[in-house]
């Protein structure tokens, strides 16, 4: 049922409700029998009614009679409405009655100011009913839809953030790849030409990444893959990588680039500060509440509180926007040697993710 078919119920349900109370007075206790006149009177008002509050509402809605819905101007306009509506379903009727019976014109001429006032308030029993249940309606509806508005805005501007923190990415990933080549290109030149390679791959990645905040954690892998490749070129033995992937999570999605940027920070401000090198681990593991990456790389932890890195930044701002706090990223020092990052990332059903996000999830 939509809005104007619940709303033609709910009139003639009401003015019908109306109908049946003043006739079981009458018949019960005014008259003390059934009389086809009254009845017929009551339906005739019932149907006035209907007109009446009809016009109403349309007056109402076509001119924004109740404005942002303040108190005050609730009450004002409610309060001259009902009085407006008796008067003019009292006089209707009597403007009725005096067309088309006999005793009309008698029965008018009776009419005096105690029995105005009295009919007024007997008819502002079922206009006020009205009134403030179509108010209440209506209110629910201007909240819903401003609530509606406010989430629209915060959903544009959450994904306005999102493309530019994804970005910012690109050209972060380039210059810290082109670092690499530059250094092989004078010492290395073979290696230089595969080196180019494999980051126009990994270009191709970060350029199609873009079309969703989100991609599969294989998709992700791949990448992961791709740069590693791409940095043992440079460090050669310096550089061991080991794997301990479960197959299953393949199909899970992370934040795009996120995996990625963890691998790049580990080598950056790990592998690359060790006369040695080192050895990076990925790792993904189920959890309870969902699943965790963990890129681990030898080292030490030392961060240092006054420059911020834009990689794990960014990341942690995308998390934040696609997860809220169900997700979490920590870094830090699990061993002598050792240092950890741990992205963890809730069990997300893909019915609780926004549509949009649901039909741009990017597979290789």
């Amino acid at each position: 049922m939509n809005k104007k078919q619940a709303y033609w119920l709910c009139q003639l349900a009401g003015w019908g409700f109306m109908v049946s109370i003043e006739t079981v007075n009458y018949t019960f206790f005014i008259v003390q029998r059934f009389e086809w006149g009254y009845f017929l009177s009551f339906v005739q008002s019932a149907v006035t009614g209907v007109l009446m509050t009809h016009l109403f509402r349309y007056l109402l809605l076509r001119f924004h009679w109740l404005g942002e819905g303040r108190l005050p101007r609730l009450l004002g306009v409610g309060g001259v409405s009902i009085l407006v509506m008796s008067a003019a379903l009292l006089f209707s009727d009597l403007a009725i009655s005096y067309a088309t019976t006999d005793t009309g014109a008698a029965n008018f001429s009776n009419v005096n100011s105690v029995y105005v006032v009295a009919a007024i308030l007997n008819w502002a029993r079922y206009v006020t009913v009205w009134v403030v249940i179509y108010f209440a309606f209506l209110l629910s509806e201007y909240n819903y839809a401003r609530a509606l508005s406010g989430l629209q805005l915060a959903n544009q501007l959450k994904d306005a953030e999102l493309q530019n923190l994804k970005a910012q990415l690109n050209p972060h990933f380039l210059f810290n790849a082109l670092n690499s080549i530059t250094s092989l290109t004078i010492t290395q030149p073979d290696k230089a030409r595969t080196a180019v390679l494999l980051l126009s791959d990994l270009l191709r990645f970060t350029l199609n990444y873009e079309r969703s905040p989100l991609v599969s954690l294989d998709t992700e892998l791949n990448a992961v893959r791709d740069y590693l490749d791409l940095e043992t070129i440079r460090f050669g033995k310096r550089l061991q990588t080991d794997w301990d992937i479960e197959d299953r999570l393949l199909p899970r999605t992370v934040p795009a680039a996120a995996v990625l940027t963890l691998v790049e920070n580990a080598i950056k401000h790990g592998i690359s500060r060790l006369i040695d090198g080192g050895k990076v681990l990925i790792k993904a593991c189920e959890t309870p509440e969902g699943f965790c990456v963990e890129v681990s790389n030898s080292g030490e932890y030392a961060p240092d509180p006054g420059r911020h890195g834009i990689g794990v930044d960014n990341v942690q701002r995308r998390l934040a926007m696609l997860y809220g706090k169900q997700a979490s990223l920590q870094i830090g020092q699990t061993e002598p040697m050792l240092v950890t990052a741990r992205l963890c990332i809730p069990n997300q059903p893909m019915d609780a993710l926004p549509k949009k996000i649901q039909d741009t999830i990017w597979e290789k």
